[in-house]
């Protein structure tokens, strides 16, 4: 009961208009948006590739016997990696970057 006081059961009236007014205003921020979420897309496209790397150095390197493709599929791994990585972070800045921009035009 101590945090009903807070308003955390409070209905928002007119939702809607409310939602569509932060659109209103955030109008601007989405070319920055959809960045963010390219760069999250390609962060899990990255890593959602990586087993499919692994599979084919198991299955056309060590089964088959063949060392180049092991050492193809190591590369590419890795290279996925960093694309994982680099693109992680650069959505997790662009998100950070798109709030605290839209935060500080409400503020002011």
């Amino acid at each position: 009961m101590m945090w009903a006081r807070y308003g955390t059961d409070d209905r928002v009236e007119g939702a809607l208009s409310l939602l569509r007014r932060a659109a209103r205003e955030g109008r601007d921020l989405r070319r920055p948006a959809l960045g963010a979420v390219a760069a999250a897309v390609a962060a899990t496209g990255a890593r959602l590739l990586g087993p499919l790397v692994v599979r084919n150095g198991v299955d056309l390197g060590i089964i088959a016997g063949d060392r180049t493709a092991v050492a193809r599929s190591a590369l590419a791994y890795i290279g996925l990696f960093v694309i994982q990585y680099a693109a992680a972070r650069w959505s997790l800045y662009a998100v950070t970057s798109v709030g605290e921009r839209y935060l500080r035009r409400m503020r002011v």
